[in-house]
């Protein structure tokens, strides 16, 4: 095998590359899971305490997918309210200093 063929992507490695992009705190998050799971990371500790670190990267990772889908359910019903009810204006949550989050 060179390393031409070695190189190529099929297209779910693509999709894949494409949604790390998207969302670059995705793309750390899986970052950081690869390199909790490097033999390096793991040598010099348990099998409990790999399991440990490896499953906080897993549950950090789960936390970043479902925030991203949160935010896309959210803007997505938010286009269709606008779309539907041009008189419809979209609100958002302040945080606990009453700044609007995309204020900061």
């Amino acid at each position: 095998m060179d390393s031409k063929t070695a190189m190529e992507l099929n297209e779910a490695e693509r999709r894949m590359i494409e949604q790390i992009r998207g969302n670059p705190r995705l793309g750390e998050r899986m970052h950081q899971l690869l390199a909790s799971g490097r033999a390096e990371h793991l040598e010099q500790a348990s099998a409990d305490e790999a399991e440990e670190r490896i499953v906080e990267q897993l549950r950090a990772l789960a936390e970043e997918v479902m925030r991203g889908w949160g935010e896309a359910v959210e803007r997505q019903a938010g286009e269709r309210l606008c779309a539907s009810d041009p008189t419809a204006r979209v609100r958002t949550k302040k945080n606990c200093a009453g700044t609007a989050r995309w204020e900061k």
